[in-house]
């Protein structure tokens, strides 16, 4: 630390636990501490004549103390160990990659069982709030940078998270920072019915469910966020719709979840004690089964209805069709070492009896380093490796093996639905060999299966509906196109076949809305920005005007006017007077232009600078801590002033295509209405069908 301390670096690449073994100092706490208190203090006197507000508000100065004084209770043991904390590294900039790992801050909030939001959080994600709060103080509330390709990754208080870590401010400002609020403003807690966790009839849940004001909400949201949609123009390959394996119905597995219902009314009537059975150990046991019986000590059929065997003749035949291409099969329960039996070596047993050398299979977890996944991703990329068997958490992030990768299999389903895509993003990038790619996705009729893909598709619903274009619907609770692809699976699932048509004909339907409605809207936004442009063609063309005749005017400054304006500017523009530390004089000016230095509060203290101001035209002019050195920039622009009116006039020509290019896109017609018209009337003669 002292090293890092010391150094003249431009950057330090650390590891998450690294990081988190620099603690904050208990000065710098007790500082965040203070300053919070001190805000609910001044609430508190504004609320003076409401005594339930008055205790709410010191609830919160007791949970916040609480909260501190437990971090500081941790930094005890690291006193002699480390010495440096920090917040004496002078660290002006953090990147937090793969940043919805801190997502789980605390939430202060009154709302109680809402499924899918947790109110207690983690400590450490406690400790990289203030991490980033110390970084924010000292940089005017930036210096932070969060990278991750699912921001939203599990439930709304994703975004909540994220908000708080990188606009606190704004937040406080708006009174969102409080999570009660924010709820309010965005969404409502809504009792909807979802398929039990035995699969045998439905039952009432709360979620939040519906949401709306989405574009207040967006536009909140776009001011830390910069989104990326990939296409095929990137080079990614192009996945042309899901291979669903369904397995058919069996006794044996229709006997075990028989068996499941019972166990949950017995919980439900709570005739057992929650140490020995409970809905999470009926939940874990249902994936188990929906996987394969032998996981929960039951009889597996082989053939059709075993995941194992099916999996294994997509492989083989895929292994056989692509000659030296790559494959992955993702399975997060029954990993290798868990039991005797085991998921893993099931796997390669069969593909090894239908002829793959076992030297072509491997298996993640036998990585115990960095150097040896590398090592093994290195055989996967020139196809020494056809088969990679591996787990979500150790193969779903950070594994770049797609230069002969063909197909994903999906064995069992993930809970969050950022987990298909961290999945997915291994076959769906750039550096693939292979255009088109398969991505297999076994289900198990009548299994806990249906569940799971519905828990997928329920997290799924605000963040398709935030993150694929129908963000600015002032209200939404259908679901996009991203949900029914789960919705699809699970009517799949529980054997619906006619529902699972209808699904597919909704989504659809549903596909063409967004693009219509985003056709709508991006010709809105375009009306939009033709007439900013258009305002600001008329503010460029006035300054290019007064820009060109003050450049006549400086092209007849002396070589000797120049110097006397630089000691004069030296004398004028100290450090102390450019930060507001001291008066300066009333009127300022340098050979006919006028100087304005920012008030306090206004001037950006890392970044200070000024204003030049003639014929109604300003100019902005970077300043430093020397005044010899702000003298010389003030002349060299001066100097300079001759190139400005070109690059103004550059500015406005680019303005004025821009217009023109707009305008042109906006007299396309909506090339989706008789579409959408044909399939209303589809989807209406199969609901009656169902009828």
């Amino acid at each position: 630390l002292g090293q890092i301390q010391r150094g003249d670096y431009d950057g330090i690449i650390m590891a998450y636990s690294c990081l988190e073994m620099i603690p904050l100092s208990e000065e710098c706490l007790m500082e965040q501490l203070e300053q919070k208190i001190e805000e609910l203090d001044a609430s508190l006197e504004k609320a003076y004549h409401s005594p339930g507000i008055c205790a709410a508000l010191e609830r919160e100065k007791a949970y916040i103390k609480k909260q501190i004084f437990g971090l500081i209770g941790t930094l005890k043991g690291y006193t002699e160990a480390v010495p440096l904390t920090f917040d004496r590294l002078e660290i002006d900039t953090l990147f937090v990659d793969e940043a919805h790992n801190f997502k789980n801050i605390p939430l202060r909030s009154n709302l109680r069982r809402i499924s899918g939001v947790n109110i207690t959080g983690s400590k450490k994600c406690l400790e990289m709030l203030h991490k980033v709060r110390c970084v924010q103080e000292s940089d005017q509330g930036r210096g932070v940078v969060f990278a991750t390709g699912t921001p939203l990754c599990n439930s709304i208080s994703d975004a909540y998270a994220m908000q708080m870590y990188l606009q606190y401010d704004q937040m406080k400002e708006t009174h969102l920072d409080r999570f009660d609020n924010w709820v309010k403003s965005f969404t409502d807690p809504e009792r909807i019915w979802e398929i039990d966790v035995d699969t045998s009839k439905y039952r009432l849940v709360r979620r939040f469910a519906r949401f709306f004001n989405l574009p207040e909400l967006s536009k909140l949201f776009s001011q830390i966020a910069a989104f990326h949609a990939v296409d095929d123009k990137e080079g990614v390959p192009r996945l042309e719709r899901y291979s669903d394996v369904i397995l058919p119905r069996n006794a044996a597995l229709q006997g075990y979840m028989d068996q499941l219902c019972q166990r949950s009314e017995k919980i439900r009537a709570r005739k057992v004690d929650k140490t020995s059975d409970n809905m999470l150990k009926v939940s874990i046991d249902g994936r188990k089964a929906a996987l394969d019986l032998r996981l929960v000590g039951q009889e597996q059929p082989g053939g059709e209805s075993s995941k194992v065997w099916r999996c294994v003749q997509q492989v083989v035949e895929i292994y056989k069709e692509h000659d030296g291409c790559s494959q992955i099969i993702f399975c997060d329960y029954s990993t290798p070492r868990t039991e005797k039996f085991n998921i893993y070596h099931e796997l390669k047993q069969g593909l090894m009896e239908q002829g793959v050398p076992s030297t072509e299979i491997a298996f993640i977890h036998s990585c115990h380093s960095e150097a040896e996944k590398v090592w093994l991703f290195e055989k996967v990329n020139r196809g020494a490796v056809r088969v990679l068997l591996g787990s979500t958490f150790k193969l779903g992030i950070g594994a770049n093996v797609q230069t002969r990768l063909k197909a994903i299999h999906h064995l069992d389903v993930p809970w969050r639905p950022s987990d298909m895509v961290q999945r997915e993003g291994r076959i769906l990038r750039r550096g693939n060999r292979y255009q088109e790619i398969k991505i297999f996705r076994y289900i198990a009729e009548g299994s806990f299966d249906s569940y799971s893909w519905q828990l997928l598709e329920t997290k799924q619903r605000f963040i398709s509906q935030f993150l694929s274009g129908s963000e600015y619907q002032r209200s939404a609770s259908d679901l996009e196109e991203n949900v029914l692809t789960y919705a699809q699976v699970k009517a799949l699932a529980i054997s619906q076949p006619l529902m699972k048509v209808l699904a597919e004909k909704e989504n659809e339907l549903r596909r063409l809305r967004m693009l219509s409605n985003n056709h709508a809207h991006t010709q809105e936004a375009q009306r939009q920005t033709i007439a900013a442009q258009e305002e600001r063609s008329t503010i460029l063309k006035g300054r290019l005007e007064a820009t060109e005749r003050n450049a006549s005017y400086v092209g007849g400054i002396s070589e000797d006017g120049f110097q006397a304006a630089y000691k004069n500017v030296e004398a004028i523009l100290t450090e102390d007077v450019i930060l507001g530390r001291t008066a300066s004089p009333t009127e300022l000016s340098v050979l006919g232009f006028g100087i304005a230095i920012p008030g306090v509060g206004q001037q950006n203290a890392k970044k200070p600078y000024i204003v030049l101001s003639r014929n109604g035209a300003d100019y902005t002019i970077d300043m430093g801590r020397s005044s010899a050195g702000n003298a010389r920039r003030v002349v060299n622009f001066l100097k300079r002033f001759h190139e400005l009116p070109k690059r103004i006039e550059e500015q406005r020509d680019e303005c004025l295509r821009e217009i023109e290019r707009l305008k042109e896109l906006n007299q396309e017609a909506n090339p989706y209405l008789d579409d959408m018209r044909s399939l209303e009337e589809e989807i209406e003669r199969i609901r009656s069908k169902i009828t």
